[in-house]
């Protein structure tokens, strides 16, 4: 019966490792976890906490405190900790498993509730550690690579992501963030290189979408550039990074129609999002629909009162009154 007990884990591990969350949550939650070996249990206890499931992972982490090696469960209880934004305590243990019994994924993880914590000095200290003891991990030399980035150390970050690329060059957050930082720098032939890339191993991919898109904004290729982004707004109808971005494109359009639906749009999803009221504050201005600019003019000003533009806009509209 454990064989096909482990099969069962086997098998929502890999959905979770391939990022089919859901499934592998369903099925988890189907699970008889007395039925499982320790270390099963503990994996178990992994996937609640990285979906976020911390009282699920609490429940098997007191069912097997007696049980489990003292390291692990230091880790189990890290883990819940840093996934419930106590970073303080995240720390303070991992420093424990560190002094005790340090591994390179302990060295990545305390970097990364580091990085988190807004110490990225400390957390890059931390994961040049897990590369010296894993120096064929992908996944690290990424992580330096952001932690470059955050620096503004963008060679170093370049370098970092390409050896990433060259362990494993199908991991497409590798790819893409050697897009982003060559984009960061103007790099714009390299950086298409690498958002096509990733756009031919999944043509659904937001973020590599979303960037192709402001990179051919930024190339004066308007048109390409919105059909691209709102690919990317198809795909994530409530990202308002990228709403206020398909609106900035039309605009660029002189397509003031599309977008003012984009604006309204946002105003549907956050009726106070400061810099889509503007913007439909100015297009109404545009228009003279005075009545309409009023409205949305007040609605800024009770978000930011010392907003300079805001406050221009209503010196404006009192003129006209």
């Amino acid at each position: 019966m454990q064989d096909v007990f482990s099969k069962n884990l086997s098998d929502i591990i890999s959905e979770f490792e391939a990022g089919k969350y859901e499934q592998a949550l369903q099925a988890l939650k189907k699970l008889n976890e007395n039925s499982y070996l320790l270390e099963e249990k503990m994996e178990i206890a992994h996937i609640f906490t990285a979906l976020g499931l911390v009282d699920d992972a609490k429940q098997i982490l007191n069912n097997i405190s007696g049980q489990a090696n003292h390291i692990d469960i230091l880790r189990l209880k890290a883990e819940i900790s840093y996934k419930e934004g106590d970073f303080d305590t995240a720390l303070e243990i991992m420093h424990r498993v560190i002094d005790e019994q340090a591994n390179a994924e302990d060295y990545s993880f305390i970097s990364q509730i580091y990085y988190d914590d807004g110490l990225p000095e400390v957390s890059y200290r931390y994961i040049n550690k897990a590369i010296e003891e894993s120096k064929n991990n992908a996944y690290y030399f990424y992580q330096r690579g952001v932690y470059a980035y955050e620096f503004g150390k963008i060679e170093e970050a370049i370098e970092s992501f390409k050896r990433a690329i060259e362990i494993d060059g199908n991991e497409l957050i590798y790819l893409l963030a050697l897009g982003e930082a060559f984009y960061s720098i103007g790099q714009f032939e390299d950086a298409l290189y690498y958002f096509d890339q990733v756009l031919k191993a999944d043509s659904e991919n937001e973020s590599a979408l979303y960037l192709k898109g402001m990179l051919l904004l930024h190339l004066e290729e308007v048109s390409e550039g919105i059909e691209l982004l709102k690919k990317a707004s198809e795909l994530q109808s409530e990202n308002i990074e990228i709403l206020v971005s398909l609106s900035d494109a039309y605009e660029m359009e002189n397509n003031l129609v599309e977008s003012l639906k984009i604006l309204e749009r946002i105003q549907e999803i956050d009726e106070y999002y400061l810099p889509a009221l503007k913007r439909l504050a100015n297009i109404y201005l545009y228009q003279e629909e005075w009545d309409k600019a009023k409205e949305i003019i007040e609605r800024a000003s009770a978000v930011d009162p010392e907003d300079v533009s805001v406050q221009q806009m209503s010196n404006l509209i009192n003129e006209k009154a």
